[in-house]
């Protein structure tokens, strides 16, 4: 009921846009597109909306442009054609990026960590950690939380938080579906709680869970950001990173959850030179990877066009830039690439476990 509610306000909302544009330089894809063209339900502008929100920021009215495109995508199935492929494979499959997660958590578990057993907390990784090429970063998650003195538990059925299939591929009944089953999880393993792992989706829906599956939620959501903040006092690096180091907001964490102090907080506990490369905060200019844009080459090319030049100029200098969701790094990481940027991009909870003696590769 409360979602419906919320809905229908959101609608009623949408006719308030005056078309000042006033919100358009603050749209990471700007001048290409501009906010008061997805209200309207202009087709390619809404395709390419990141839904990062930064919009609303600048709105006189506060308009809430990315729910437009969010109701616009579920309703009208508005999605780039390669993400509609990608999502029916990902459905028949279970998983984001259509892999499966037996492997890596029986690789996981063969290490030592505990996987379907009862703990306070249940680990919840982002999608992208069950692709080879992140195992590094999960491990420097899992071990992480270990260090720090989490008791926490894997689940053998739960790879992600799902949080792609509303804000990426919009499909919301999918989601509620894969959310219960979490949720039933949680309640099996009778955890106090779950810690969701660095994911910019999972982020702005699992702290407001019951807006989507119109249920009370009776466990504690941690975004893994705050699960570092929370022990920072058992942050005892062993060797600070070098090199000029900042740091991107993603946007679920700035502008959804106000998560903002916490990661510069820890950075600047391990680093040797952390410094600030503005816009911050809420502020920040999105990577351009939210909103299913970083799953469809045609999207991802411009980006790099449109959005990739202006993040490069943001951190000219800089030799590490550090951020705390997968999404955001791999866009970012592909701008400092084509874009010959010159930085490198890490996980904030791979440069933390590195700082503490994490073996892996230096960042």
């Amino acid at each position: 009921m409360l979602f419906e509610l919320t809905k229908l306000l959101y609608k009623l909302s949408y006719k308030s846009c005056t078309k000042c544009d006033q919100c358009a330089e603050q749209c990471p894809w700007y001048p290409a597109f501009k906010p008061s063209e997805r209200v309207k339900g202009e087709l390619e502008a809404v395709m390419h909306c990141t839904m990062c929100g930064r919009c609303v920021l600048a709105c006189p009215l506060s308009v809430p442009v990315h729910k437009r495109v969010y109701d616009l995508r579920v309703e009208e199935n508005i999605l780039d054609k390669e993400l509609i492929e990608i999502r029916e494979k990902s459905e028949a499959i279970g998983h984001t990026f259509g892999v499966k997660w037996s492997p890596v958590v029986n690789r996981l578990k063969n290490m030592g960590y505990r996987v379907d057993e009862p703990a306070e907390w249940l680990f919840v990784p982002s999608a992208f950690d069950s692709l080879p090429q992140s195992f590094n970063d999960l491990l420097s998650e899992v071990w992480l939380l270990e260090k720090l003195g989490y008791d926490f538990t894997l689940s053998s059925v739960i790879a992600e938080g799902f949080g792609n299939f509303i804000f990426d591929m919009a499909d919301i009944d999918y989601f509620k579906k894969k959310a219960k089953l979490l949720s039933k999880i949680v309640r099996e393993l009778g955890v106090k709680g779950i810690i969701i792992g660095e994911c910019g989706a999972d982020y702005k829906v699992w702290p407001r869970l019951h807006l989507y599956i119109g249920e009370k939620i009776d466990f504690e959501t941690l975004l893994f950001p705050q699960a570092i903040y929370r022990k920072l006092e058992k942050v005892r690096p062993v060797r600070k990173v070098k090199g000029i180091v900042s740091y991107h907001d993603p946007c679920g964490l700035s502008r959804y959850n106000f998560v903002i102090d916490e990661p510069r907080a820890i950075l600047k506990k391990v680093c040797e030179n952390f410094v600030e490369r503005p816009p911050k905060g809420k502020r920040q200019t999105c990577c351009g990877g939210g909103g299913g844009v970083s799953f469809s080459r045609r999207l991802v090319n411009d980006a790099i066009k449109f959005i990739g030049p202006k993040k490069v100029e943001q951190f000219k200098g800089v030799d590490i830039v550090v951020t705390s969701c997968a999404k955001c790094k791999s866009m970012l990481m592909t701008y400092s690439l084509r874009l010959k940027g010159g930085f490198r991009v890490h996980r904030l909870s791979y440069v933390v476990a590195w700082s503490m003696g994490l073996e892996v590769p230096r960042p």
